[in-house]
């Protein structure tokens, strides 16, 4: 037909569909379908991660989409990578230095302003900077990591204590995926928030039942001082474009050794 495929047939209209889901955030999960809601109550959305694994990939590891919908996704990517990158280029030449263009970093794919970062890829970005830092470790090669904070690039796997691992980098990435409940259940364990403070049952309770929008308002308030940034990161979170705000972490107390008499 006109669009280059036979719709009639039953395996491009299943997958087109398995691609308008992804498209809408609703992943098909393959032999883990019949456990979605297994899934969810550890991830905050499996749909999800998979329908970014399968735009990023077009559908590259699903038996079941035609080669018709792979290139229908290939252009939908494209679409989707030119007018984030648009945009962003756009924000670095009207703020240079609000964007961060390396995707071993955090901030990659993100608008930094104030303390206050926007996610500009819908949550792909995270995915894009996992794969950049550990890919090379998959052909021998040395994987590295830039710190969003002081834009250090460090090697992975240097084999010294304490250092970064690409384990670590896996962790790392599903624990920023785990359900309210779930993510509760680590900072006891851990003993901190991702904050870097104590966990407190009533801190702990808040977030467990506070909507999603009040969480993210607080934590706006709270960690910055730029008003402007924290109007354009409340309208942000309401268009669906994740704002997240780097709360500063309470100084230590600096103990004065007494000089004996």
């Amino acid at each position: 037909g006109s669009v280059g495929a036979d719709m009639s047939e039953t395996a491009n209209l299943e997958s087109v569909g398995r691609m308008v889901n992804s498209l809408t955030a609703r992943g098909h999960l393959g032999k883990l379908e019949p456990s979605a809601d297994v899934l969810n109550v550890a991830l905050f959305s499996a749909r999800k991660l998979k329908s970014d694994f399968d735009l990023l990939t077009v559908h590259s590891s699903d038996k079941g989409v035609t080669p018709f919908v792979r290139k229908q996704a290939a252009i939908n990517l494209l679409k989707v990578a030119s007018g984030t990158a648009g945009v962003l280029v756009l924000a670095h030449a009207v703020a240079p230095g609000s964007v961060d263009f390396d995707p071993r970093s955090s901030t990659f794919g993100k608008i930094k302003a104030g303390r206050t970062t926007f996610d500009m890829t819908g949550g792909i970005a995270p995915i894009v900077t996992l794969a950049a830092r550990i890919a090379p470790l998959f052909i021998g090669q040395t994987g590295y990591s830039k710190s969003a904070s002081t834009g250090k690039v460090t090697p992975i796997n240097t084999g010294k204590f304490g250092a970064t691992t690409g384990e670590d980098l896996v962790y790392n990435f599903l624990g920023n995926k785990y359900s309210p409940a779930f993510s509760v259940v680590r900072d006891i364990l851990k003993g901190q928030d991702f904050q870097g403070n104590k966990p407190t049952l009533l801190n702990e309770t808040s977030n467990l039942f506070m909507p999603l929008p009040i969480t993210n308002a607080q934590q706006l308030l709270s960690g910055e001082s730029n008003k402007t940034a924290v109007l354009l990161g409340v309208i942000a979170d309401a268009l669906g474009v994740s704002a997240n705000t780097l709360t500063p972490r309470p100084k230590k107390p600096i103990l004065l050794r007494s000089t004996p008499r």
